[in-house]
């Protein structure tokens, strides 16, 4: 807006000022009385106020395009690059599929994981005691270990779980425990696997 007021008022000026100097050059041709005869204007008048009306015209263009420049905008800051975003977190079924991919490409260290499955495999079917769960098999490589597990149904997997992630490991591992879907029968007996993540436990060797 203010740019605008400017332009209109410094366009105005000029064409004030035109019309002034114009009406001024004009009055100097006109006769001096009604009854005297008409004396033409020099030629050097003539040319004088011309040069007049030119510096002045010239003296207006000049401050129009300075207030011009000062009421130019000042150019736009760039946008900044807005952070690229956060990768969605994985589903349980996803992270766990993961911490097996993990363990398989373990190395297996020959002293540590003998020990680790016999003791998980111990606290396991004294957890699992009375028919809540079997524990098939127990394999440990260097920071993580796999467990796994029976369950009477799919029902009683759903029912059992939380005994597995209650069992008080001597290991002191962390338990990571998902059920797979359903089975399409879910009266037969379900398996599942549960990954015991040592690395914490190990750290501190």
């Amino acid at each position: 807006m203010w740019k605008a007021s400017i332009w209109a008022f410094s366009g105005a000026l000029l064409g004030v000022a035109v019309s002034q100097i114009a009406s001024h050059a004009s009055a100097k041709a006109t006769p001096q009385s009604a009854t005297s005869a008409a004396v033409p204007a020099s030629t050097s008048e003539s040319q004088q106020a011309n040069s007049d009306l030119q510096r002045q015209i010239n003296a207006l263009r000049t401050d129009l395009n300075a207030r011009q420049q000062v009421a130019a905008p000042a150019p736009s800051a760039q946008p900044v690059a807005s952070a690229a975003p956060e990768p969605e977190p994985l589903e349980p079924l996803e992270l766990h599929k993961q911490s097996l991919a993990d363990y398989a490409h373990e190395g297996v260290d020959p002293v540590w994981a003998p020990q680790t499955e016999k003791s998980i495999a111990a606290d396991l079917t004294k957890s699992g005691s009375g028919g809540v769960f079997d524990v098939k098999s127990v394999t440990c490589h260097t920071t993580s270990c796999v467990a796994s597990l029976e369950f009477p149904t799919f029902e009683a997997a759903r029912r059992g779980w939380r005994r597995v992630l209650a069992t008080n490991l001597e290991s002191r591992c962390g338990t990571e425990v998902v059920l797979d879907p359903a089975p399409r029968d879910p009266s037969q007996r379900f398996g599942t696997q549960v990954v015991f993540n040592c690395e914490g436990v190990r750290a501190g060797d």
